[in-house]
């Protein structure tokens, strides 16, 4: 999850590249699309380095990202390295090296099919290319100023550099306090109690494998588990006989305003009321 400062970070580079953008927009070949001359295109192909229509980016995304990246000019997230490229290539030094052989008298292809042909040609097929201006296309703006080697951003990445060894120091202690709490916890449960087995020796512990490794667990706590159970056990037998007296009272308490109403007394139902030992009332004969 990205913190306050990283967002906005992102949000000023954003802009830089927005703006970079925008200037190479300005020139003169980028103000049509590189392949159809359509006017004021808005994606661009940053792998090619040219701009181009919707159109033509349809195409170009048809081509595969081994040939050719798509990206929209307002729309995507750019990065310095796509931003360079743009700025070393444009659609200038773009048809210098792909239209190289073009023929005098061409005419630019309208419909979608002949459009599609036409970029095969120039980008799968290289139809077009130059090779012996591929060397020189991309060294005349070698000396513009990358986004990514300004001094600001060197500065940035080199707090960045700090503030993540920070963070590396401070998980690093972190997790030593850990593993010392850890030591010092196992210590005082096997030695520390003062609780010992069998002609003195410490209790035996047994290894259990968790999510952060192997921790010990004494033998005391499976004992003390099993003796609580037990007791459970015994709890719960000794509530249902209680259970069982209060129903026979409750019975013996109803049986005695029963007779009372048909005026028989009290030690008449002694007399033939009996309780056993499990509190279940037994008539004597």
């Amino acid at each position: 999850m990205t913190t306050r400062s990283e967002r906005e970070k992102a949000q000023k580079l954003n802009e830089q590249h927005q703006a970079i953008l925008s200037k190479l927009l300005r020139e003169d070949d980028n103000k049509y699309c590189a392949d159809c001359e359509a006017k004021g295109p808005r994606w661009a192909s940053w792998n090619l380095g040219v701009f181009m229509c919707i159109r033509c980016a349809g195409i170009h995304r048809n081509l595969g990202v081994h040939i050719s990246r798509v990206k929209s000019v307002n729309l995507d997230q750019w990065t310095p390295e796509q931003i360079q490229s743009m700025v070393d290539m444009g659609n200038s030094r773009a048809r210098k090296l792909y239209e190289a052989h073009l023929p005098e008298n061409f005419r630019r292809p309208q419909t979608d099919q002949a459009v599609e042909v036409f970029i095969r040609d120039k980008y799968e097929r290289k139809k077009y290319y130059d090779e012996e201006a591929q060397a020189t296309a991309p060294q005349k703006s070698s000396e513009a100023v990358p986004p990514s080697t300004s001094p600001s951003s060197l500065a940035d990445k080199s707090r960045q550099e700090k503030e993540r060894e920070k963070k590396k120091e401070e998980k690093k202690k972190e997790k030593d306090i850990d593993r010392v709490e850890r030591h010092n916890n196992t210590k005082e449960l096997d030695h520390g109690s003062g609780k010992r087995g069998h002609a003195g020796a410490p209790l035996r512990t047994v290894r259990k494998r968790g999510r952060r490794g192997a921790r010990r667990q004494p033998l005391e706590r499976i004992a003390l588990a099993s003796i609580i159970m037990a007791n459970a056990r015994s709890l719960r037998n000794k509530i249902d006989d209680l259970q069982a007296h209060v129903r026979y009272y409750k019975f013996k308490e109803a049986c005695i305003l029963v007779l009372m109403e048909t005026k028989l007394g009290k030690n008449d139902l002694d007399s033939e009321m009996a309780m056993d030992g499990f509190g279940v009332p037994k008539r004597t004969d």
